[in-house]
């Protein structure tokens, strides 16, 4: 009589299961992703742009990881930059010591920046002439010019963030050549040190409830008249007549 061997259960079941998927390789500085990515490590030492964002619709989750600079400075670089990508998600971690931008947005809709901390970089976020963005729940400090840049630029939101110790305003709206911006909104955030500055030409923007805490003179201050100021806790100057509207 022939037998049939037998097989054991743990053996069968590693016959049949499928090779294990490699996984991707690790980014490094200067990288351009065109789809969504966690990053598994920090990148440090980035002499140029630290990650590019190469399409629309993506989400670059830095998953509690750093992008940092190389020690010495490099002006023109940026720590995440996405030039006329919408739809993108930026998102949970930090970027260090870039000497341009942390993370600059250009020519960009509907983007969202949420839980990052941008520390120590020239400029913390930049949105250049940008639409319907949202900054939020986001953290910059120790910028060494503004921590939150509004060039230009249509309906962004900027709310319930945290900035300290920047050199230059906390928040600065001014205009570019081709796009003036207008209906901005920079709303509920907590400022140490400048605080809020509106330059000519940036139309209707919405301040609203930030609060201005150790400002070294005033709080805010207002260059365009058509600005909306409502509830913030600051002192404010608007030479051109722009209306506090109180609580």
């Amino acid at each position: 009589m022939k037998l049939t061997p037998i097989v054991a259960p743990a053996l069968l079941a590693g016959a049949l299961a499928a090779p294990a998927a490699h996984a991707s390789p690790p980014l490094h500085c200067g990288a351009t992703i065109t789809k969504s990515t966690k990053l598994t490590q920090d990148l440090t030492n980035c002499r140029g742009v630290g990650i590019r964002i190469g399409a629309d619709g993506i989400t670059l989750d830095l998953n509690g990881h750093t992008v940092a600079a190389a020690a010495k400075r490099n002006p023109t670089a940026h720590g995440i930059l996405n030039v006329g990508h919408d739809r993108v998600t930026i998102k949970g971690g930090t970027v260090k010591g870039f000497g341009a931008y942390g993370v600059r947005l250009a020519g960009v809709r509907h983007n969202h920046v949420v839980d990052m901390k941008m520390t120590a970089n020239f400029t913390g976020i930049g949105l250049v002439e940008s639409s319907h963005n949202l900054v939020e729940r986001s953290a910059m400090s120790g910028s060494r010019f503004v921590g939150v840049n509004l060039t230009g630029g249509t309906a962004n939101r900027v709310v319930h963030n945290e900035i300290t110790s920047s050199i230059g305003p906390g928040v600065l709206l001014q205009t570019s050549v081709a796009d003036h911006g207008s209906h901005n909104r920079v709303i509920e955030n907590a400022i140490d040190g400048h605080g809020i500055q509106v330059n000519p030409g940036q139309v209707a923007a919405m301040i609203a409830r930030n609060t201005i805490r150790t400002a070294a003179a005033d709080g805010i201050v207002v260059y365009e008249p058509s600005t909306i100021l409502q509830g913030n806790a600051a002192a404010v100057s608007a030479p051109n007549g722009a209306v506090d509207r109180g609580a």
